[in-house]
């Protein structure tokens, strides 16, 4: 109980050291059927100095999401499903979490690029992290 209280008070500072982090997409299919949902398996570091609460526990609430680019890189879809961590993520630390993606509704050749986000603050992307870009063939149902 000590440390959901000592993460509920942290000073939240949101300069560029917040927004590190190593994730690695584990099983993300390189072919996936038009506008269905997979259940696609990240594994996420925290590289930052901070710790990572649940989004009830306090600042920053970081969650893991992704963008559609078409295959020449131009952004076609942002609203990827965002996804809480699973519990408390402190500096150092890594969990496997399972990340929700749904196929863009059209066929064709896509990029899915994973991000994180704290809502109302930064896209982690806009701060200078890169996340894994992982080439998809979307096929008709």
């Amino acid at each position: 109980l000590a440390e959901i209280d000592l993460a509920a008070v942290q000073e939240c500072d949101y300069g560029p050291a917040l927004f590190r982090a190593r994730l690695v997409c584990v099983d993300c299919p390189q072919r996936m059927e038009a506008g269905r949902w997979y259940k696609v398996d990240v594994d996420l570091r925290n590289e930052s100095p901070v710790a990572w609460p649940l989004p009830e526990m306090g600042a920053p609430d970081v969650r893991v999401t992704y963008q559609w680019l078409r295959h020449d890189g131009e952004l076609f879809d942002y609203k990827g499903r965002r996804t809480v961590l699973p519990h408390m993520l402190r500096p150092g630390e890594k969990t496997m979490l399972p990340a929700p993606v749904r196929a863009p509704k059209g066929p064709g050749d896509y990029i899915l690029q994973w991000d994180m986000v704290i809502p109302q603050v930064a896209w982690f992307s806009g701060q200078g992290w890169r996340g894994p870009e992982i080439p998809v063939s979307v096929v008709g149902a």
